[in-house]
């Protein structure tokens, strides 16, 4: 039997639904097995009632385990459909389920131990350089130092972002669906869709659709560090190959339309981490130490329930994902203006985040004053009550 790679549409999309299916039936059935035999293992840390999450409710962090038991399933579905086909199973690919299983391993054991900053850290630096050396390379100077060093930065960066993300109900999973989504659509334009990666981002799809139906507020479970780290290689592994390669050959060594598609796709986290990084710094506070801080958070605080922030956040990712499709669309036609019009629309989005931070502020000062007068008032009324209850003291003598 003659064994045909499929290069279209037609025959590759059938093989993608099928996938999607059976890895949201996977997330569904893990996900009621583990809430029906817990398992200190695969909780983690977070049955502890002090870990600092939103709500004061303990939920289990067994969501992680969603994702890496469906990206199993869809390994195993690779190697099949690689024999049937004749589908190339290249090294980043393999070096991307090595990077993903190293980081779902360090995300385990931080969930259960608890284990030092230090030591996450360099778990985390094992799996960036795993995706490096499998050929997953970010070309952003044609100087191969400055490759790697931006390749590990981003790899870091990416697992963070998506770690501090994952801090209400339903938020990182549907920023990774975006992401994930704009990534496919690069695939399917440079003809790349019918490659092993298209397989394994819609069988995490499908694994993140089946864990929202547990982590959609009210949640019953999170996904811990295990799924955010397994997340944060995926996405910027991924990212790194279909979002950072439309760079002109022989072009300026500093191309500024390269940047503007991940900026746009991953907008969310980005602006999200620098925005509590910075924060933290500025108020004398270590970056490291979690706080009431994020922009999930301050959205909440303006007064929106937990599943309404979701929402709000769900339909800014439906914008980035918009934008990053009308990015890609122009990339063959890039002028000087889109690169202008563009980082005007991240600008833009940056500025509306920090002005939930700002209308914060104001309703505090607001709330303040207005508790204050409140209690002058209270005061001033709790006095002239005790003054005439002395003149009518004094009357009845």
């Amino acid at each position: 039997m003659t064994n045909v790679v499929p290069t279209s549409l037609e025959s590759i999309v059938p093989i993608l639904v099928v996938t999607f299916l059976v890895a949201l039936a996977a997330s569904l059935v893990v996900g009621r097995l583990l809430l029906q035999y817990p398992s200190k293992l695969l909780m983690g840390k977070s049955i502890d009632p002090d870990a600092l999450r939103w709500t004061s409710t303990s939920k289990p962090t067994c969501g992680g385990v969603h994702f890496y038991v469906v990206f199993l399933i869809a390994t195993s579905m690779l190697s099949m459909v690689s024999y049937w086909t004749g589908m190339q199973i290249t090294s980043q690919v393999l070096g991307i389920v090595s990077a993903t299983t190293v980081a779902f391993l360090v995300g385990m054991i931080d969930d259960v131990y608890d284990v030092k900053t230090s030591y996450k850290f360099g778990g985390q630096l094992l799996a960036a350089h795993i995706v490096y050396l499998s050929g997953v390379i970010i070309d952003v100077s044609g100087i191969g130092l400055v490759n790697y060093a931006f390749t590990i930065f981003w790899v870091l960066a990416c697992i963070n972002s998506i770690n501090m993300m994952d801090n209400m109900d339903g938020i990182v999973g549907t920023v990774s669906v975006s992401i994930l989504s704009v990534c496919l659509v690069s695939m399917a334009l440079t003809g790349t869709l019918a490659g092993p990666l298209a397989l394994l981002m819609v069988a995490v799809i499908g694994a993140i659709a089946g864990f929202m139906f547990f982590n959609w507020h009210p949640a019953t479970m999170y996904m811990g560090d295990k799924g955010s780290h397994f997340l944060g290689v995926f996405l910027a592994a991924v990212g790194a190959i279909y979002l950072w390669n439309f760079r002109e050959v022989g072009g300026p060594a500093f191309q500024p339309k390269q940047f503007l598609l991940p900026m746009m796709v991953f907008a969310i986290p980005m602006i999200d981490t620098f925005t509590v990084i910075f924060r933290r710094l500025r108020a004398g506070r270590s970056p490291f130490i979690g706080t009431y801080d994020h922009l999930t958070h301050n959205v909440a605080f303006l007064g929106f329930k937990d599943n309404k922030v979701a929402i709000i956040f769900a339909c800014v990712s439906g914008l980035t994902f918009l934008g990053g499709i009308s990015i890609l669309q122009q990339t063959p036609y890039w002028q000087t203006s889109d690169t202008s019009y563009y980082a005007g629309m991240i600008f833009l989005l940056f500025l509306g985040f920090q002005s939930v931070y700002v209308l914060n502020g104001r309703f505090s000062v607001k709330h303040a004053e207005k508790k204050s007068i409140t209690e002058d008032k209270a005061v001033l009324q709790m006095s002239n009550e005790k003054s005439l209850e002395e003149v009518r003291s004094k009357s009845a003598i």
